[in-house]
């Protein structure tokens, strides 16, 4: 009897929980606004695909050991969301920069980054909207959104090859075509494929009203108590960037035995799968371009496409410390031989759309893949101080021939 009075008791207890969840689950719902549910933040990450960093933000990075002479940098937005420095006063050429990390210049400071060093006070303004990832369709976005807010430009330069190939890839993953036209519902099933819970239980779970706003709560709870600089202050990342490239260069390198190919193989045949990679990558480069062309010619400026450099063959003893990460490929040397064809493909893509060419690569990779590459790159792929002063050199009679004749010939 006693044990029957019990078990009707914990029935009891059992059911109320459920219906008081139930109801408490309907009454958030009805009334308090709760944490944005996973396809929220998906649909609001997708419909706006513009690649900029926030306006008037300050993020001060350890980077100790990444380069000689490396200490700490600072990323600081304009209100215009450029990388500072952003040209003040009246110039007679005003040059935007599109393109990923190596045009951002990432890890170096960045009154040192090659963007800035072409700025001319007066002459020419050089803005820097590049952003780590970002590929061409982004920056097609940007473009578009920076020339709603009212800002005018000569020319547009363009450097995003290799993360357009790691974007063909991806959507090629999920069978989405790289293009602009699908790019959102691209985007928008890459990440649910890549990042939704693929536990039943646990999604049910995050759906839950309760969950999500005990879940807001907490982040809200744990900002608060969280020791935070005052807001004109740059805030401070806890990592060491040298020591996360230590780590993701350690576990690549566990599985790589850089081995090199017969002299009688080609790329091709040890990559099959790249013959028709690279067909697509042509195709989806040369609609693209031509896309963002249209949208720069339409504003009465011009599009320079460039390539890019890499630094896969410079020995390791020229680095301070050897961070290039080999993905991908068997072999530093494929992995130099894959980035050339990947420059030459986005080159005579360009050239299709109708946009201007600089081969930069050429330039460039002679000194980063050469005795002393180490000093010009901190890995395969990102420029040192030493290196951002190489690509200025460059950069600036390019800039200079084709603002004022409109050619580089």
């Amino acid at each position: 009897m006693i044990k029957k009075r019990l078990l009707g008791d914990l029935l009891l207890l059992v059911t109320s929980l459920v219906v008081s969840i139930a109801v408490g689950e309907i009454f958030l719902r009805l009334t308090l606004s709760i944490p944005p549910t996973y396809e929220h933040i998906i649909k609001n990450l997708v419909d706006r695909p513009v690649r900029l960093f926030n306006a008037n933000t300050s993020v001060l990075y350890d980077i100790k050991g990444l380069y000689e002479g490396a200490d700490t940098v600072e990323l600081n937005v304009s209100k215009s969301r450029f990388i500072e420095p952003e040209p003040t006063g009246p110039s007679k050429y005003r040059v935007l920069f599109l393109g990923g990390s190596s045009t951002e210049a990432i890890n170096v400071p960045q009154a040192e980054r090659w963007v800035a060093l072409l700025n001319e006070p007066g002459y020419i303004g050089t803005y820097n909207a590049a952003q780590s990832g970002a590929n061409t369709i982004d920056e097609y976005f940007t473009f578009l959104y920076l020339t709603t807010q009212g800002m005018k430009f000569d020319l547009v330069v363009l450097a995003t090859n290799f993360n357009d190939m790691h974007w063909v890839r991806s959507f090629e993953n999920i069978k989405r075509s790289f293009i602009v036209e699908g790019y959102k519902k691209g985007l928008h099933d890459y990440y649910d494929d890549k990042f939704r819970s693929k536990n039943f239980f646990k999604g049910l779970v995050e759906q839950s009203a309760i969950y999500r706003l005990t879940a807001g709560a907490f982040q809200q709870i744990r900002q608060l108590v969280s020791l935070r600089l005052p807001a004109i202050a740059a805030t401070v990342s806890p990592y060491n960037v040298t020591q996360i490239q230590l780590e993701m260069r350690q576990f690549a390198m566990s599985g790589f035995a850089d081995e090199r190919r017969a002299a009688d193989v080609t790329l091709m045949d040890r990559y099959p799968d790249l013959r028709d990679l690279k067909d697509k990558y042509r195709a989806n480069a040369i609609h693209n371009i031509e896309l963002l062309n249209v949208a720069v010619l339409g504003t009465g400026a011009r599009l320079l496409v460039l390539t890019e450099g890499n630094s896969w063959m410079a020995p390791t003893s020229s680095f301070y410390q050897d961070l290039r990460i080999p993905r991908v490929m068997k072999s530093f040397e494929d992995l130099h031989e894959y980035h050339q064809l990947l420059n030459a493909i986005y080159l005579e893509a360009a050239k299709q759309a109708g946009a201007l060419t600089y081969d930069l690569a050429a330039e460039v990779n002679p000194d980063s893949n050469g005795p002393q590459g180490g000093r010009y790159m901190y890995d395969d792929m990102h420029y040192t101080p030493e290196g951002c002063r190489l690509v200025a050199g460059f950069m600036r009679s390019v800039l200079h021939r084709l603002l004022e004749s409109g050619t580089l010939e």
